[in-house]
């Protein structure tokens, strides 16, 4: 009998690959998507919302989109009971005053919490609100 030690060779990295891979993508996808913190986060604050925070949420952030002056892009909005929470990056302070005004003056508004950071040159500035 003749043994190929060249086709044993490919045969075991074959197999070898082969675990590998199967191991990488069973670490990488979650068993359950529900248990993502990020997933259940997203879900709780959707089921949380009514349709009139809603309405508001989106009216805020047509508002803050069409300003001439700022770039609201990187402005995260949602609304709870009345309650408008302002999230992500502005790149000045001024914006930042301009976000948190255009919010207030929404119909609806309560209060504004605002989570803002203002950010330059893709550098966090660490400037309070």
């Amino acid at each position: 009998m003749e043994l190929n030690i060249g086709t044993l060779a490919a045969g075991s990295a074959a197999a070898v690959l082969s675990a590998v891979l199967m191991t990488a993508t069973a670490q990488a996808a979650p068993e359950d998507p529900a248990a993502s913190p990020a997933t259940t986060i997203n879900q709780s604050d959707a089921s949380r919302q009514s349709p009139s925070d809603a309405r508001t949420a989106q009216e805020i952030d047509k508002q803050l989109k069409a300003d001439p002056k700022h770039f609201f892009r990187h402005v995260n909005v949602t609304v709870h009971d009345g309650v408008a929470r302002l999230g992500g990056f502005v790149d000045t302070q001024d914006a930042l005053a301009k976000a948190k005004q255009i919010a207030s003056a929404t119909p609806g508004v309560t209060r504004v919490d605002s989570e803002m950071k203002v950010q330059r040159n893709g550098d966090n500035a660490n400037q309070p609100d």
